[in-house]
Formats: C-alpha cells, sequence, structure tokens
C-alpha cells in the first residue's frame, strides 16, 4: 500500500524527505561541478601512483586549472604532460624555473631525486584542490559498468518512481472531482 507525505508517520517523512534533500544536494553538487568544469577550463584528474605523498595519495581527485606560465613559482603543485608519452600526465611539485630557457625542474613529493627538467610548455596546469578518495570515483565512472551503475541506473530508478507517483496522483477520484468541480 502506497501512502501519500501527509499519510505517512513522522518517522518516514524525515526520511523521505531527507533523501530528497540528499538527491537535491548531490545533483546541485553536480551541476556546479560540471559547470565549473566546463566554465573555467578546469580538469579533474585521478591519482594513479604515489610519487606526491603525503601531500597527494593514490586514489585522490586533483582540481586542475590552466595558468600563466610566465608566474611559475618554486613550491607550485603543477600537472604536465610526460615529455616521452603526451597522453601521460603527472602531478609534482615545481623546484626550480629557469625564466631564461622557460625549462622547469620538478619532484614528487616523496620521490628521492628530481625529474629531467621539462620545458614550461607541457604544463597542463596548477593544481588547486585535492580531494582524498575522490579519485576512485572518477576511474570507477568512467567505466561502461560505472556509468551504467553509478549513472543510469539511479536516474532510471527517479523517472520510473516519478512516472508511478503521477499516474497514481491522476488517477484517484479526488483529482478528477476537484477538476470537475474548478472547471464547472
Amino acid at each position: 500500500m502506497r501512502y501519500s507525505l501527509a499519510e505517512l508517520p513522522k518517522s518516514s517523512k524525515r526520511y523521505y524527505v531527507l533523501a530528497w534533500c540528499s538527491a537535491a544536494l548531490l545533483l546541485i553538487a553536480a551541476v556546479l561541478l560540471v559547470f565549473l568544469w566546463r566554465s573555467q577550463s578546469v580538469r579533474i584528474y585521478s591519482v594513479q601512483s604515489a610519487s606526491m605523498e603525503p601531500y597527494i595519495q593514490v586514489g585522490d581527485a586533483v582540481l586542475v586549472r590552466p595558468f600563466n606560465q610566465a608566474i611559475i613559482k618554486s613550491g607550485d603543485v603543477v600537472t604536465y604532460k610526460d615529455p616521452r608519452d603526451s597522453q601521460l600526465l603527472i602531478t609534482h611539485r615545481v623546484i626550480s624555473f629557469d625564466r631564461s630557457t622557460s625549462m622547469v625542474t620538478v619532484k614528487g613529493d616523496a620521490n628521492l631525486i628530481h625529474d629531467k627538467p621539462l620545458h614550461a610548455s607541457l604544463i597542463v596546469g596548477k593544481v588547486s584542490a585535492v580531494t582524498p578518495k575522490a579519485g576512485y570515483i572518477i576511474d570507477v565512472l568512467r567505466t561502461p559498468a560505472g556509468l551504467l551503475v553509478g549513472i543510469y541506473v539511479p536516474a532510471m530508478i527517479v523517472l520510473i518512481s516519478e512516472i508511478r507517483r503521477l499516474g497514481q496522483y491522476y488517477s484517484r477520484a479526488t483529482y478528477h472531482l476537484n477538476y470537475r468541480l474548478r472547471n464547472s
């Protein structure tokens, strides 16, 4: 038997309202994230290695914003394209920057030695935020199964439940009676 929100016990009402508020907050957060991502060319990457521990750990997500390469300074954490493989991105800390040659020396916090100097044009952006363990979610959602389970199935559940709820509302005799009384 299905109840309207007014007929539910108080504890069930709280659960129902909390569930919808949580879903609304998640939706708003997702929309804001997509807006931020698209409007400012912000990129979100999942960390796959321990080279920046303890600051950035495996499974963390990093928010990378493009920035002016002329203002690179020591201590900045940047994401850059690997000089040997442009498809591979690496996030390390800037150790030094030679303005005359535009060569940057970087090093992972957990690494003992620095990387070979690279040209500043290979830098994709500066890390502006780190979200612990969110990279695991990104990795799962990038797979077809993760996309299906994480996005499509919940969306279909919400859609079907709303269609059923609307169907029940419009099939009630009180709705038809109220409609006839208002339009007569």
